[in-house]
């Protein structure tokens, strides 16, 4: 009977193995192509970059990136070539783009034009040679970047797949079942983890095998076995060759080390600890450094240089500086600001781990105290692993912290031990709670184990409320989605798809212009045409204008512009997860034919240059009580140009009763100043819009407009008309 107990066992394993890799797979391969992010397109061209070198046997054009990036531009290098082979076998045709070449040459991968005539001579000889079909398709990958999204971040996803999967091996070898299948769950669905392992970047890879790497070796200086010290320092090289902030893991591995070996459960491991540290210092650093040159082609053909490139890579970065990213507090640039990681990472914690990581503190309390006595107890055990958990997420913040360019996602790494860490501490917090109660005091375990799976089944929940959008998750115990727009830089271009798509239901969609600041984000979904946004001509001309909630945060491209769509009302508002993250307004400002829907036009002339054709209020009828806009009036005002005009022109747009006292009043430049009235041209229809303020005071009845255009500078008036329109209210 026994060798069938111990192959049920092993069958059980492999069970809860499998699941794990499933539940970790299954919210990332969903809506693959949902939306693009900011770096995608230069991931999608650094993966054929790299996937050229490698056709060519040119090891020396693996070098790329300076951060390095290989292990993603490699997965991403193998997706297109086995998308590649999947077309041969379909005829030509990639998920309905066919990939003809369109472009002959893809542009040197170099930081400066120096290097490439040191490093790279070959490629730049070999571009005037002929390219094979398939070498010169991958020119093209940027064009047709949907066709290829797919293909890029199916291997990377299931190499993290995979990862969290030996994740929770590891943990299994440091925990009890229950707890580490916990710890991996919660890791695995962390939405800011889920959110930047859904593409193809270099945070997620970068976290993953950074964790995985520090577990490793806390499980070396718990229980020996040279595999996993040689498995750590082959993570950790990979990390490194993730992004190089995995540097850190370093001084993080040193402080583990002194930690297991001052806090042993008992004293009599601390020589165990202490000579396995000194063997496990030796060793992964001599793993570490060869699993870094095997694993980086570039390191095959001048070492020096690629390591020097890094270096320099790393100083230009911190000398670097965004130009922001959002408010802190409504005082500090919190790009620069020391403090933004003390705030901006907690916001994007879970309540499990907010709770959890409060705990912890606890727990690591617990476990000095129940030491010094020589209890042998939960917290006394993992004692160790808790100093090092909360030592990995010290220091890891306080390192980027320094780094001049920050953002969230930057704190990823940090994310996974905390969750581990939360997950003790929780465990911690209800077995003492459990404790407590007289009947679960000789088995707590009844308690707290179904209590923690519950909240953690309630924590997945709502993280999956979110899919496919998980960056626009925020701590809700910190405010949430009512907060972050105001303290946290957001977004990475989600949303800006699902403007496309509202867009794309219009009936003249495909014969449209869509102005939009993050292009490269809108344009692959949207059938009509779409410019970027470099000046006011850009957005005049348009027939509808997009703007961006980082666009907002960062004052992007002018304030005049921003103020002045501020102050419009926009046509649809695609919000995520409780916040507004696209606004659509409506266009053109200056266009050659006057809207489809007006009606019954005013035609009413302001001297011999300019007619007020129309206007427009979305709605007609007002309750003070229920209007938003703080009372103001939105209202359209339609001009067509007959002649030149002067310039500085002011429109003055007054509510009035019968009796004719003036109830409300905006005075302004034509469409806020954007385009002076001396710029207009004979012809032209101009889109005016306002938000008129409207006195609470106000008695019930109708009102009625007059409108004047006078010169701002002498008050002469160029033109008026009273008694314009109805409003009831």
């Amino acid at each position: 009977m026994r060798p069938k107990i111990v192959e049920s066992s092993r069958l059980s394993r492999w069970g809860i193995i499998a699941l794990v890799l499933a539940l970790a797979l299954l919210p990332r391969l969903t809506s693959l192509t949902t939306f693009i992010t900011y770096d995608e397109y230069d991931q999608l061209h650094f993966a054929a970059q790299f996937l050229q070198a490698i056709l060519r046997r040119d090891v020396g054009g693996a070098l790329v990136l300076g951060y390095p990036g290989v292990p993603t531009m490699a997965l991403g290098a193998l997706g297109l070539w086995v998308q590649h082979q999947l077309t041969l076998l379909s005829g030509g045709e990639v998920w309905g783009v066919v990939t003809s070449p369109v472009s002959p040459v893809l542009p040197l991968p170099s930081p400066d034009a120096r290097a490439h005539r040191l490093f790279l001579p070959l490629v730049a000889a070999q571009q005037s040679a002929p390219a094979s079909d398939f070498l010169t398709v991958l020119n093209t990958v940027t064009q047709h970047p949907l066709a290829y999204l797919g293909a890029v971040r199916l291997p990377l996803i299931v190499v993290i797949g995979l990862m969290l999967t030996v994740i929770f091996v590891l943990l299994r070898r440091l925990l009890p079942a229950s707890l580490a299948l916990a710890a991996a769950l919660a890791i695995s669905f962390n939405p800011l983890l889920l959110a930047l392992s859904k593409i193809i970047h270099v945070d997620a890879p970068l976290s993953v095998f950074m964790f995985a790497s520090f577990l490793a070796f806390v499980v070396y200086l718990e229980r020996g076995g040279k595999g996993v010290l040689i498995g750590s320092g082959v993570f950790g090289a990979l990390a490194v060759l993730s992004k190089t902030p995995a540097l850190i893991l370093g001084p993080i591995l040193v402080a583990t080390g002194l930690i297991y070996v001052f806090t042993p459960p008992q004293s009599a491991l601390r020589a165990v600890r202490r000579r396995r540290f000194l063997l496990a210092m030796a060793g992964w650093f001599v793993v570490a450094a060869v699993a870094f040159v095997i694993f980086w082609p570039a390191m095959w053909s001048r070492p020096m240089f690629a390591i020097e490139w890094i270096l320099q890579n790393i100083v230009q970065n911190n000398q670097q500086t965004r130009s922001g990213s959002g408010v802190f507090w409504g005082w500090f640039n919190s790009d620069r600001n020391p403090l933004y990681y003390t705030y901006a990472f907690p916001f994007r914690w879970t309540p499990l781990a907010t709770i959890g990581a409060l705990a912890s503190v606890g727990l690591a309390v617990t476990g000095f105290r129940q030491r010094r006595r020589a209890v042998r107890s939960f917290a006394v055990r993992v004692l160790p692993l808790v100093l090092s958990l909360q030592a990995f997420v010290v220091t890891f913040i306080a390192a980027i912290s320094v780094i001049s360019r920050r953002s969230v996602r930057y704190t990823l790494p940090a994310m996974l031990p905390l969750d581990l860490l939360a997950i003790l501490g929780l465990a911690w917090l209800l077995q003492t709670l459990a404790r407590k109660i007289p009947r679960l005091k000789r088995r707590p375990a009844s308690l707290w184990r179904p209590v923690l799976a519950l909240l953690l089944a309630i924590q997945i929940e709502q993280v999956f409320i979110h899919h496919p959008y998980y960056y626009a998750y925020f701590n809700p115990m910190l405010g949430g989605y009512r907060l972050a727009p105001y303290l946290v830089n957001m977004g990475l271009g989600e949303g800006l798809d699902a403007a496309a798509r509202y867009l794309n239901q219009e009936p003249n969609a495909a014969a449209s212009t869509t102005a939009s600041w993050f292009i490269r984000q809108f344009e692959p979904y949207f059938r009509g045409k779409s410019v970027e946004i470099f000046d006011v001509n850009d957005v005049v001309a348009a027939d509808h204008t997009v703007f961006y909630i980082t666009q907002i945060q960062l004052g992007f491209p002018t304030k005049e512009l921003l103020d002045y769509f501020d102050d419009r009302l926009p046509e649809k508002v695609i919000t995520l997860g409780g916040v507004d993250y696209v606004w659509i307004y409506p266009g053109p400002i200056i266009g050659r034919t006057p809207p489809a829907d007006l009606t019954d036009a005013l035609n009413i002339p302001f001297g011999d240059a300019v007619t007020l054709i129309n206007y427009q209020l979305p709605i007609i009828n007002y309750q003070l009580s229920i209007i938003n806009y703080q009372s103001a009036i939105p209202m359209t005002l339609y001009w067509q140009t007959r002649a030149p005009l002067p310039p500085d022109l002011n429109v003055s747009i007054r509510a009035v009763d019968g009796a004719g006292i003036v109830w409300g009043q905006v005075d302004r430049l034509p469409i806020g100043g954007l385009v002076r009235t001396d710029k207009w041209q004979p012809g032209d229809i101009i889109r005016d819009e306002y938000m008129l303020p409207l006195d609470p005071a106000a008695p019930p009845g109708d009102y009625t407009f007059d409108i004047l255009l006078y010169d701002f500078k002498t008050g002469q008036i160029f033109g008026e008309a009273r008694r314009v329109g109805t409003l009831t209210i």
